[in-house]
């Protein structure tokens, strides 16, 4: 069924809910990033209108577009653990209310423990951001094992806190 008679308005107004209420599940009930990644949507179609108008399944499409972005701010969003926030501190570069000579024998404390590439793995992935498919092609390992190996190097790292 091809739906050449339909206007953008009366699409938008058929499907602005069902596209809210995906978003508004996916994101965990905030409503704000909710509505702002449903108007993200919704200004897509409306610049493929064009296009889209030939479309036979305009919401499939519509709902594949708002995965696609839940998706990309689920990215961008990426949260650290709290626990996770104990081995930022540490591998930063600027201590912060820690005596400076504390903060070196933790760091070659750790340096024993875990290897440079190790450490810069860790460094990568809490300190700037990356993200695991990015590092593990970097590094040349699948991202399973690469999270495998962030997480036991987090505990390694948590243990060399606790000392």
């Amino acid at each position: 069924m091809r739906n050449n008679g339909v206007s953008y308005d009366e699409m938008y107004r058929e499907n602005r809910d069902m596209v809210y209420d995906y978003a508004f599940r996916m994101l965990h009930y905030n409503a704000a990033e909710a509505e702002d990644l449903t108007q993200e949507v919704f200004w897509v179609a409306f610049l493929k209108w064009d296009t889209l108008r030939e479309h036979p399944n305009i919401p499939g499409f519509l709902m594949k577009s708002a995965k696609n972005k839940i998706m990309q701010w689920q990215r961008d969003q990426r949260m650290i653990y709290i626990e996770d926030s104990e081995v930022l501190d540490v591998l930063s570069d600027q201590p912060e209310e820690k005596n400076f000579s504390e903060m070196i024998d933790l760091r070659s404390a750790m340096e024993q423990e875990v290897s440079r590439e190790n450490m810069n793995m860790l460094l990568y992935y809490y300190g700037y951001g990356c993200t695991a498919p990015e590092l593990a092609k970097r590094f040349g390992i699948t991202e399973c094992c690469f999270r495998g190996r962030v997480a036991r190097l987090r505990d390694r790292v948590r243990a060399c806190l606790e000392q």
